[in-house]
């Protein structure tokens, strides 16, 4: 600390004390410590609280551990093999149902095209396109068509192949069309006297 100095007011000698800055002191021994290797006296630190440590810590940490990871994971595959197949099941009933609903309406529909205008219809399947075709029988001409491929049916089956609907409705012969997968299925059936019903197997 510098000596202090001495002046003189009004016939009085005053002496005043120069006190360093806290700050200036410490600057001064962290300075003497790195050229002399003697340690300063004393370097104030921070305050610095529990609840501020313990933000700190808690901040510092990042991710899960391979515990929490390998639980998770766990958990998750356990509920998707429960929950799948029975989703999977649904989808291709739905499928199989749809597409006899489908052949339904328009084996009825032939029907209604025979009566409307009074001439037979002819319905006739082929298996190498998956699809029907409705015709005239007079005439020839196209009336209908209709592809089952857009189904994606592994089994689709008309027995017989061909048939004629009357404009009274009478049927040449029953129709029985068989809609499956390898584990569900619908049949449509068509009677001699024109009607129509989903059955299962």
């Amino acid at each position: 600390m510098p000596p202090p100095s001495t002046t003189t007011v009004s016939g009085r000698t005053v002496r005043t004390l120069h006190r360093p800055a806290p700050h200036t002191e410490t600057f001064r021994s962290a300075v003497n410590f790195c050229d002399t290797g003697t340690p300063p006296a004393e370097i104030p630190l921070p305050a610095v609280s529990l609840r501020h440590i313990r933000k700190a810590r808690v901040g510092h940490r990042a991710g899960f551990s391979i515990l929490e990871v390998t639980a998770t994971v766990t958990v998750i595959g356990i509920l998707a093999a429960l929950v799948v197949p029975p989703a999977s099941e649904a989808l291709t009933h739905a499928g199989v149902n749809r597409s006899a609903a489908v052949v339904a309406m328009d084996l009825m529909m032939a029907s209604s095209l025979a009566s409307r205008q009074r001439r037979p219809v002819r319905v006739t399947y082929s298996s190498d396109t998956e699809s029907y075709a409705f015709t005239d029988v007079a005439t020839g001409a196209l009336l209908h068509t209709r592809d089952l491929g857009e189904f994606e049916l592994p089994t689709i089956s008309f027995v017989p192949l061909s048939i004629d609907v009357a404009p009274s409705g009478i049927t040449s012969s029953s129709l029985t069309v068989t809609l499956a997968t390898s584990s569900y299925d619908r049949k449509v059936k068509m009677m001699r006297a024109g009607m129509v019903r989903v059955v299962a197997r």
